[in-house]
């Protein structure tokens, strides 16, 4: 009875050693190692014992996305009804109705997409295609509106997918234009209600589909379009009225400022490329062109290579449609692809002169 009491005795005792080894364990992270420090391995450790949830880093942007949102390079475009680009009927303005000959509307590079800046049912080169208000979808023109023609945004996005080589990157343009509009009518406030509160109905019309706002309507597609694409450069089209007045280049640049301070980016930061109007042999100065030449003197801001922020491409050899005001479907054609070969220029300089496929004709 003594040896087994004795031996009762001896086994509590290596079960109460055992036990305390083991909590001490658990207490001191399962190690015996003696250059831990038992206090900080305790307090990692104790929200394990209570239940609590580790924080988990959120997983890395994949780089695929990261990618295609630098390879998608938007572009802005604004203006007034040249930049909306009219239609044609016999030598007159085909108001009201998209009668744009399909071969314009064929053979558009799945790479050129558009945002709508307006909803409407727009006419394909077969069928039709309901686009809704910031959505995008394949350029076929019309592009800023579904009753207008071709648009310089046209064969200026044609052209930069032809001449840049690496077919990764794809063009988005987000166009908004007012027909006779004056540069008030597109700055930045509330000062543009105003402006179309006093014009003619056919212009109270077309502003009330940008909410009588069109800066604010291209600022906030534009903001939507960097959530998947990178903004590269801004395109206009206006001065045909109201550039006779002594600070319109002034409410120009200041556009061109307003944009990139609401759109996050660097003052100075991307080109800004107008278009001269319709201009004759005999009257090369007509609907104000010279004043609309010098805004490559008076904004006089800087890239950070040196170059002008501001460049005018020249209208030269555009026809007209048959007003001497607004251009053919050619001249609208010709004008986009000198805008596009200007942008090529300075966005997409290092793409070599073999890579860079000339603008068809």
């Amino acid at each position: 009875m003594k040896l087994f009491n004795r031996f009762l005795r001896r086994t509590s005792v290596f079960l109460t050693v055992g036990i305390l080894f083991v909590c001490g364990a658990v207490f001191n992270g399962c190690s015996t190692d003696k250059d831990v420090n038992p206090t900080r391995e305790v307090s990692v450790n104790l929200p394990l014992l209570y239940g609590d949830e580790v924080p988990v880093a959120p997983p890395p942007q994949p780089q695929a996305a990261a990618n295609e949102k630098e390879n998608f390079h938007v572009y802005l475009a604004f203006g007034q009804s040249n930049m909306e680009g009219q239609n044609w009927n016999n030598g007159s303005l085909a108001w009201g109705s998209d009668v744009l000959p399909v071969s314009y509307k064929q053979n558009v590079n799945k790479r050129f997409r558009v945002m709508a800046a307006v909803s409407g049912n727009h006419k394909l080169a077969s069928g039709t295609e309901q686009r809704t208000q910031g959505s995008w979808y394949t350029a076929v023109p019309p592009l800023v509106r579904n009753t207008l023609g071709l648009s310089p945004a046209d064969y200026f996005g044609r052209t930069l997918v032809a001449g840049i080589a690496d077919t990764n990157i794809k063009i988005g343009v987000i166009a908004v234009a007012v027909a006779g509009a004056a540069i008030e009518g597109l700055e930045k406030g509330s000062g543009a209600n105003s402006y179309y509160n006093s014009q003619q109905d056919f212009m109270k019309s077309i502003a009330t589909l940008y909410d009588n706002n069109p800066y604010h309507r291209l600022v906030t597609l534009a903001k939507k379009a960097q959530e998947t694409g990178v903004i590269k450069g801004i395109i206009m089209h206006q001065g045909e009225s109201g550039a006779v007045s002594g600070n319109w280049a002034q409410k120009v640049n200041g556009i061109y400022d307003n944009l990139l301070e609401d759109l996050g980016l660097p003052p100075n930061s991307i080109p800004f490329i107008a278009g001269e109007p319709l201009i004759t042999a005999d009257k090369p100065n007509q609907n104000n062109a010279t004043l609309i030449r010098g805004l490559t003197r008076t904004m006089t801001a800087k890239l950070p290579n040196g170059q002008n922020v501001a460049h005018v491409v020249s209208s030269a050899g555009c026809t007209s449609g048959g007003d001497n005001l607004h251009f053919s479907y050619e001249g609208y054609k010709k004008l986009g692809e000198e805008y596009g070969k200007k942008m090529l220029e300075l966005n997409y300089s290092n793409q070599g002169p073999t890579s860079i496929a000339p603008a068809k004709r």
